[in-house]
C-alpha cells in the first residue's frame, strides 16, 4: 500500500521527525503550497510561511525520498509577472516537479470581497478560463508560464547521472519516442523562436507561447534539478531568438496574430 499527501499540504507543519514517520508508513509523494517565494505575496494570501522552513522541508524530503510537487498559484492580481518569474525559477532550482495552479477568482470569496461581478464573472470563475489580466501581466502570459512548466517537468524527469547542459542534452540520442520528440520540439523552438506541439503526424506553431518569457524563465534559473537531484545547466539555450512581436518580459505588443492554442508534449 502507498500513501500519498495530495492537494498542497502546509510545508509549515511538517519537520524531520514527521516527514521520517511518514516516509517509514508508506507515504512516497509530497504535495506541498509554496504559492509564491515572494514574501510580501506569501502575507496577503495569508501563507506567511518562510522559504527557509520551505527549503528545509525538500531537502530532507528529498533526502528521505520522497517525490514532490511544489505548487505556485499563477496570476494573483496583486502580484507581478516578474515575481511569478521569480517563483518558477526559484522551484525549478529545487528537486520538486512544478505544480502550476492558475489563479481564478471565486464569487464570493473574499478576496472577491466589495467587487461588482458580473454574469460573465461567474462564468470566468474558473481555472481553464484564464481569466485575470492586470497592467502587470496578460492571459498569454499566464498560459506561457504554465506550459513553461510542462517542459520544465520534462527536464526534471530524465534520467540524467551527472551535471550537464541543456544543449549536450539536446544533442543525445534518446532511446524512447516520447523524449525525442520533446527534444525535437527544444531543438525547433531554438532554432525559430517559436514553441510548436506534436500532433502525431506534424509539428503545429503554437502561436500564443512567449518564447521572450521561456527565455527570462531560463536565464532567471539558471539551473534546473532534476527528480533524482542532478543538475541541468539551462542558462545558455543556444540559437534561440525571442519574436521580435514580444517585449522584454514576453508579452507581444500586438495580439492580433494569436490564433491557436497548444500544448507541451
Amino acid at each position: 500500500m502507498e500513501y500519498v499527501a495530495m492537494n498542497g499540504i502546509s510545508y509549515l507543519s511538517l519537520d524531520d521527525e514527521l516527514l521520517e514517520l511518514m516516509f517509514e508508513a508508506g507515504f512516497s509523494q509530497l504535495n506541498l503550497a509554496l504559492v509564491s517565494s515572494d514574501k510580501t505575496v506569501r502575507e496577503t494570501t495569508k501563507r506567511p510561511h518562510t522559504l527557509d522552513a520551505y527549503v528545509k522541508v525538500v531537502n530532507k524530503a528529498h533526502a528521505l525520498g520522497f517525490k514532490i510537487v511544489s505548487y505556485q498559484i499563477l496570476g494573483l492580481p496583486n502580484e507581478s509577472l516578474a515575481s511569478m518569474i521569480q517563483t518558477m525559477a526559484f522551484n525549478a532550482r529545487l528537486p520538486v516537479l512544478l505544480g502550476a495552479s492558475p489563479f481564478y477568482r471565486i464569487p464570493n470569496s473574499p478576496i472577491a470581497h466589495g467587487l461588482e461581478l458580473s454574469e460573465t464573472d461567474f462564468v470566468k470563475a474558473r481555472l481553464t478560463a484564464l481569466a485575470i489580466e492586470t497592467e502587470s501581466f496578460s492571459r498569454d502570459d499566464i498560459y506561457t508560464l504554465f506550459v513553461t512548466t510542462r517542459i520544465i517537468n520534462f527536464l526534471k524527469g530524465l534520467p540524467i547521472t551527472e551535471t550537464v547542459s541543456l544543449t549536450d542534452l539536446m544533442t543525445h540520442s534518446w532511446p524512447d519516442s516520447r523524449t525525442r520528440v520533446g527534444f525535437e520540439l527544444l531543438k525547433l523552438l531554438a532554432d525559430s523562436g517559436h514553441l510548436h506541439f506534436w500532433d502525431k503526424s506534424k509539428f503545429v506553431e503554437n502561436r500564443r507561447f512567449r518564447a521572450g518569457l521561456f527565455l527570462q524563465l531560463l536565464s532567471n534559473a539558471q539551473t534546473i534539478a532534476c527528480q533524482n537531484g542532478h543538475l541541468i545547466h539551462v542558462e545558455k539555450f543556444d540559437g534561440l531568438v525571442a519574436d521580435p512581436r514580444e517585449n522584454s518580459l514576453g508579452r507581444c505588443d500586438s495580439l492580433s496574430h494569436m490564433r491557436s492554442v497548444g500544448g507541451w508534449v
